[in-house]
């Protein structure tokens, strides 16, 4: 497919990718929030005939709990986290990578052909050789393995 794509080096991939993050700079605040912030539900409790106190001191609740203040401070741990993120030239690593790989192959990729699942799957092959890489897969197996099994490193 490299005859098909308009980039033609790594320092051309890699000055996309970059200006993909920057793009993504308030997306990135936007989702550091909500993450932070959490999901809450309500149900409904006996007895019904209170339901309007019931949704009311939910509300009440959900206000308290995301002040004008508290959002105020998320936005800015979040747009700390980004910038340190930028100044360390780590973005590609702490954005959201799906959306990263989404944006450049709706760019660059999907003209040419290629599927997105070949894509995305040789993507992950070529990270999958990066030490980093090995080092996040074989904690996270660990950890999720039963006691006293063995993690598979092959692909079968």
């Amino acid at each position: 497919m490299h005859h098909k794509l308009s980039l033609k080096s790594q320092a051309e991939v890699a000055a996309t990718l970059d200006a993909i993050c920057d793009g993504l700079a308030d997306s990135e605040v936007s989702r550091r929030v909500k993450a932070a912030v959490g999901a809450e539900t309500f149900r409904l409790k006996d007895p019904i005939g209170d339901a309007r106190k019931q949704v009311e001191d939910f509300a009440s609740g959900l206000l308290a709990t995301l002040s004008d203040d508290r959002l105020g401070e998320l936005v800015k741990a979040a747009r700390t986290t980004i910038e340190w993120a930028s100044s360390e030239k780590r973005r590609r690593e702490f954005f959201d990578g799906k959306e990263i790989l989404d944006r450049f192959f709706k760019q660059h990729v999907a003209s040419t052909g290629m599927s997105k699942e070949i894509f995305l799957y040789e993507c992950a092959r070529e990270a999958s050789d990066r030490s980093s890489v090995k080092s996040f897969v074989e904690a996270l197996f660990t950890v999720i393995s039963p006691e006293g099994s063995t993690p598979r490193t092959d692909a079968g």
